[in-house]
């Protein structure tokens, strides 16, 4: 099955979030799609934001 690049894009930005996750941080999400960023990054003294924008640069090839 080949994935598409938006079902790329979302499995990258999902693992993403997981890794932070794992890590301690507070990760905020946008509903519906219409934000420049795919989420927030919240630090640990919450006085800081970091907004991601997820962008797949690597292209999967199969190997056969």
């Amino acid at each position: 099955m080949t994935l598409t690049s938006k079902q790329l894009g979302t499995i990258t930005e999902y693992q993403c979030i997981t890794y932070l996750l794992a890590r301690g941080y507070n990760v905020s999400v946008p509903i519906g799609e219409n934000c420049a960023y795919d989420f927030i990054v919240e630090n640990d003294d919450k006085t800081n934001l970091l907004e991601e924008a997820i962008k797949l640069v690597e292209k999967i090839e199969e190997r056969g």
